[in-house]
Formats: structure tokens, C-alpha cells, sequence
């Protein structure tokens, strides 16, 4: 997502020594990212800081690489964060 700075660990970037890369997605307007380390972060547009970058930690969640992003979908459900 260009211009926005996802959590720290969490990049974009396949740069050696700068965190594991990141699946982005938007689902129902609102953008996700999910990192190797299977934490899962939810934009909410809120910044507490200049350095803050409006994402907020969900939980983990094991990646699954054949289907991550209905993987991400069924376990947003289960939160509550999408609608059945």
C-alpha cells in the first residue's frame, strides 16, 4: 500500500534485515496486512503519533498459502470484523 508504513516486522520489502513481507488486501474498504509471523493488522486511520501508522494488531493466524485471502475472510468472521 503505497504510502503507508505497515507495523514494525511487518514490510512490503524483500530487503534482507528489514522483517518478513507482507499480504495486503482490502476487504469491504478496509485495508489488512498479514505478515509472515502470522500476525494479522487492521487499518483503523487512527494516528496516536506522527510515527504512528493507523494500523492495529488483530491476532495471529496461521498463513495459508493456497488460499490466504479467504483464509483471512473466514477468520475475520469469526471476530466479528465481516459480516456472514
Amino acid at each position: 500500500m503505497t504510502g503507508w508504513n505497515l507495523p514494525p516486522g511487518c514490510s512490503v520489502n524483500d530487503i534482507p534485515g528489514n522483517g518478513p513481507n507482507a499480504y495486503e488486501i482490502t476487504i469491504d474498504g478496509i485495508p489488512y496486512a498479514w505478515d509472515e509471523d502470522d500476525k494479522v493488522y487492521m487499518y483503523t486511520g487512527q494516528h496516536a503519533n506522527e510515527w504512528d501508522d493507523g494500523y492495529r494488531f488483530l491476532g495471529t493466524l496461521a498463513w495459508d498459502d493456497d488460499e490466504p485471502e479467504q483464509t483471512l475472510r473466514n477468520w475475520l468472521k469469526t471476530l466479528g470484523n465481516l459480516s456472514p
